[in-house]
């Protein structure tokens, strides 16, 4: 096994070198022909335009290219071609390591274990069982108990869906006894009972490829929004392995567009919509591939649903590169005519191993919905992540005995085991795929916008670590703002009143280029007025950055946290056992959406802090800008005032029946919502 695994990292070194020795990306002012004639005069070979990217070439290097014969070279080559007139930037394509946000191992921690009774063994070797004491009968009286009224629920077969794992999806549909048990599933049924179901909806899987021959999903496939970025075709098909290890594609495909009332495998949450894969982890990944994966087909694709993401390993700094970038700021500007590309995207699965998604620059970036999951019993799973910029959770893997997700698998099988924050973002993407097909209008913004405003508190209450900010909403950095309620985001954005402008005010932190040292923390303020009076006045807060260059002697002691000008406290970084690196944040970002709401104009303040040691770590904090997203305005669900939590949301019950499999749509509230509270 040692062996095997030694064989692999060094294959892949070997295949990093190639790659890095071989391919340039570079944009090019001039058009092709310029881009061949730069090509034939560095002794390159011109492979063709970057997919989805203007003016951007791919170089490969000819056998008598000098870039193939060292680093030093190579490097020369570099700068030559950036000193060329003709040449915008010039990137080498270097190796990106990505992870699956599945296959997580079970925590060893919650393996059952033998136990045996321990039972008072009197002299006369007879086994006396004994009550606990706060137990124990009196006089052998009846003792009257105080006890809750229990409401019984109809034990009815629930026969709504007609598919094979139907009873196997508890996160869909409810599956309780008693209504004084909490509500597990995400009020998608009666979303289902209006007639919707996805329609008219693209979404896209970005991963290791889409089995879309498989029965349960070949009729939601989407040629149009599919590609294989790895061996540049449009079939996305996975390649086959004994070990399946790229089944990850299909199962998250699965969880969105299963094709309902077939008796194949189980519901997609967004059945009728449509389903597309980019073929992009089955290979070396560069920011080429991810650029490419993150921009195809923009002008077709609502949704993108992303499972992955750099080592959830609790010592990796990392996130998109140029192209990646270029990508998602242009979906989020051009994509849906202009509406934006929604991206959706798993919040990570390291927290066994300490890890923060804000050291994911794909986490922390403002246009992207990150979602974490909740397990079962409405708890924190053990391999969840703390950040303060998860948006909100669906449900997935839990403890040992919970239950898992339902969905597709390789070779036309179903599974019942998808696990981790993998399963809880397609889950996401289908619930906004819902909203999209009642209110086609909806922009990135607003759907962000809905996320916060209905996601609910009472399923995962009981968690510790919630407060209430400064605009009447609960926020966890377990749990972002809570359960999505499909139901009631649906309803909020059938009448949806879309944002007002988004707008960026930037202001850079008084006392720059401190010095910080172990227990002697730096704390920065500064105060705004959120660029009043500029273009660029922000007044109500969405998304706050924080840029920075850190340079430490031990990256994972450190810990930032923020405070709002009203008194909101948010951890931006947590300590990392596990990262041992010196180098420190390079002009790094940093993301919170915990001030959701409040008001940006005040005093900010900035803790940076080593409270781990050892004794001996130095550094300095370099240029820091605080970076505040949102409008000048309230938005218009805003304007009669804080949210209102539904206190009895645990008590709805989705009946069964009554759902709609077709293509006609009720009216979205024709449904009794309210009398479910009875």
């Amino acid at each position: 096994m040692k062996i095997c695994l030694t064989l692999k990292i060094m294959l892949l070194f070997l295949l990093e070198k190639s790659l890095s020795a071989k391919e340039l990306v570079v944009r090019i002012a001039g058009g092709p022909l310029v881009a061949e004639l730069l090509a034939m005069e560095t002794g390159h070979l011109y492979k063709g335009p970057v997919i989805g990217f203007e003016d951007t070439y791919v170089l490969t290097s000819s056998e008598s290219s000098p870039f193939l014969l060292n680093e030093r070279k190579r490097s020369q080559v570099s700068r030559s071609l950036s000193d060329d007139q003709r040449v915008l930037w010039a990137d080498e394509q270097n190796w990106k390591e990505r992870q699956k946000r599945d296959f997580i191992t079970i925590d060893p921690s919650d393996i059952p274990k033998e136990r045996v009774k321990r039972v008072e063994v009197s002299q006369t070797n007879q086994l006396n069982f004994t009550y606990p004491i706060e137990k124990a009968p009196k006089n052998n009286q009846t003792q009257r108990k105080n006890r809750r009224k229990r409401y019984a629920l109809s034990t009815e077969v629930d026969q709504t869906f007609n598919d094979e794992l139907w009873s196997h999806q508890w996160y869909l549909r409810d599956t309780r006894t008693r209504l004084d048990l909490p509500k597990l599933d995400l009020n998608v049924v009666p979303v289902y009972k209006a007639g919707i179901s996805g329609k008219g909806v693209r979404i896209t899987i970005l991963d290791d490829g889409i089995e879309y021959t498989h029965e349960d999903l070949n009729q939601n496939y989407d040629a149009e929004i599919s590609y294989n970025c790895n061996e540049e075709s449009k079939d996305p098909l996975p390649r086959y392995e004994i070990t399946k290890s790229n089944s990850h594609g299909t199962r998250c495909a699965g969880e969105v567009a299963m094709v309902a009332d077939n008796k194949k495998c189980g519901v997609g949450i967004a059945f009728n919509a449509r389903i597309g894969g980019v073929k992009m982890l089955d290979g070396l990944v560069t920011d080429r591939i991810e650029g490419t994966a993150l921009g195809y087909a923009q002008h077709l694709v609502d949704i993108y649903s992303a499972s992955w993401g750099p080592n959830d390993d609790g010592q990796t700094v990392d996130g998109p590169g140029r192209l990646a970038k270029e990508a998602i700021e242009r979906g989020i500007t051009q994509g849906r005519a202009g509406k934006g590309s929604i991206y959706v995207w798993a919040s990570g699965n390291g927290g066994s191993r300490g890890d923060n998604c804000n050291c994911d620059g794909y986490l922390a970036s403002p246009y992207t919905i990150s979602i974490g999951s909740a397990s079962q019993k409405g708890e924190f799973p053990w391999y969840g992540e703390v950040c303060a910029s998860t948006l909100a959770v669906t449900y997935s893997s839990g403890a040992y005995k919970d239950q898992m997700i339902a969905t597709t698998d390789l070779n036309n099988q179903c599974t019942i085991k998808h696990t981790g924050t993998s399963a809880s973002a397609p889950l996401a993407a289908g619930i906004i795929a819902l909203a999209l097909e009642v209110n086609p209008s909806l922009t990135w913004r607003d759907v962000q916008h809905l996320i916060v405003w209905t996601s609910e508190l009472a399923p995962v209450a009981d968690n510790p670590g919630w407060q209430k900010n400064a605009a009447g909403l609960w926020f966890s950095t377990k749990f972002g703002f809570g359960l999505m309620n499909a139901f009631g985001l649906v309803s909020a954005a059938a009448n949806w009143t879309t944002v007002p402008q988004y707008r960026k005010c930037e202001v850079r932190f008084n006392g720059g280029n401190k010095s910080i040292s172990y227990r002697k923390p730096v704390e920065l303020v500064v105060g705004t007025t959120g660029c009043r009076g500029t273009k660029d006045q922000v007044i109500f807060l969405e998304h706050v950055e924080i840029k920075t260059t850190i340079n430490y002697t031990l990256r994972g002691a450190l810990e930032v946290h923020l405070v709002s000008p009203a008194g909101s406290s948010v951890q931006l970084l947590a300590s990392r056992k596990f990262d041992k690196s010196a180098k420190g944040f390079n002009n790094w970002t940093f993301m919170s959406v915990m001030t959701w709401g409040e008001l940006a104009s005040g005093i900010w303040t900035l803790t940076i802090s080593d409270s781990h040691g050892p004794e001996g770590n130095v550094g300095y904090i370099g240029e820091t800008t605080l970076i505040l997203r949102g409008t000048d305005e309230p938005p218009f669900h805003m304007l009669n005032g804080p949210r209102n939590y539904n206190e009895d949301y645990n008590r709805i019950h989705n009946r069964v029946g009554g759902v709609q499999i077709g293509n006609e749509v009720n009216a979205l509230f024709n449904y009794d919502y309210i009398n479910d509270l009875k």
